[in-house]
């Protein structure tokens, strides 16, 4: 598992909940440490961006080309997977994009906003299939430009990825002719596991 955030762990975004019974004193203590926690997390994101994240995945993919070559080979490239945050990464590796955007000089907003400089080399996709799961914080121009077969495990209502832009983004996937396998559950919160619903 590489290192994406070089050593900066993300802040701990589970909120403690109040019961019936928790005085209103307390109630407002959860409710200021819940802004605390966000305004902490939204600060390690910003410092997480694909641009600074992308390069150090590239030089892991290269590494495990030049290392694993033979499984490389064998399975026809490498695949990945994304967890929350890293699910963003993921589809970014399944897209091809300007090379200055795997270099982290260019974000991929820029891209999809069609600032792409006449000539720009082109790079990607870098995996061969990306599997995410949870994804957060993909916007619909993280679709833009995936290439690669992608299968997309979710939970409805997630306030970290939402319907509709997952929906925008499965949509333009299958109008493009990208294999897409999409998996989506009711009622269960972001990041939680579905083993129980595969009882």
């Amino acid at each position: 598992m590489p290192d994406q955030f070089n050593n900066d762990a993300a802040p701990n975004s589970v909120f403690a909940a109040g019961d019936d019974k928790t005085s209103f004193l307390e109630s407002l203590k959860l409710r200021a440490a819940e802004v605390a926690k966000s305004f902490r997390l939204d600060m390690w994101l910003a410092r997480h961006t694909p641009s600074s994240v992308l390069p150090r995945l590239m030089k892991v993919l290269q590494a495990v080309k030049d290392e694993f070559a033979d499984a490389v080979q064998a399975g026809g490239g490498v695949y990945c997977v994304g967890v929350s945050v890293g699910g963003r990464h993921a589809l970014l590796l399944a897209s091809e994009l300007g090379a200055d955007v795997f270099e982290g000089q260019k974000e991929v907003s820029e891209e999809a906003a069609g600032k792409v400089e006449e000539g720009m080399v082109r790079r990607g996709p870098a995996v061969k299939a990306a599997v995410i799961l949870h994804g957060a914080t993909i916007e619909r121009e993280d679709f833009t430009g995936v290439k690669s077969p992608i299968g997309l495990l979710s939970v409805n209502e997630d306030p970290l990825f939402s319907d509709e832009v997952r929906q925008a983004g499965i949509k333009s996937l299958k109008e493009k002719g990208v294999d897409v396998q999409e998996w989506t559950y009711p009622g269960v919160p972001h990041g939680r596991s579905h083993s129980s619903l595969h009882k």
